[in-house]
């Protein structure tokens, strides 16, 4: 697949998931995520993006409450993206999440989210979120 395959790809992708038949709007339409008037052509998305681009990379936005901009807009590999999404698990433990640089404890009961706390350690919200767990449950982790 040659660069501006790749690009035209990100391209549509990237449109698709502003465009009202999304199916996942509620996290970026609903949120006011847009692309820039200026992106709307693909010659100009190509031009602002294609110097920097490499393969192994996405296409990020710096600051995910932002829509997709040249100025918002940058080239990352999977972790560093995953950094930039509103909450993300890497820690290996059950319902302990980043989210924006802070370490959270999060559950789910009955399909709704309940925030438990944020921690300075992994560690610090495994305990948290397992007490809830085992308090709701009755089951211990």
């Amino acid at each position: 697949m040659t660069i501006e395959q790749k690009l035209k790809r990100t391209f549509n992708n990237m449109n698709a998931r502003c465009r009202k038949q999304y199916k996942q709007r509620k996290d970026y339409l609903d949120r006011g995520i847009t692309v820039c008037d200026e992106w709307e052509d693909f010659l100009i998305f190509f031009s602002d993006m294609a110097g920097s681009f490499s393969d192994g990379l996405s296409l990020d936005r710096k600051n995910n409450d932002k829509g997709y901009s040249k100025e918002n807009c940058q080239w990352v590999g999977v972790v560093e993206q995953l950094k930039n999404r509103r909450a993300y698990s890497l820690s290996g433990k059950k319902g302990v999440y980043f989210c924006k640089n802070r370490i959270v404890a999060r559950i789910t009961i009955d399909k709704r989210k309940y925030h438990v706390g944020t921690f300075s350690t992994i560690e610090k919200a495994s305990e948290a979120f397992n007490k809830i767990y085992l308090e709701w449950n009755g089951i211990q982790l």
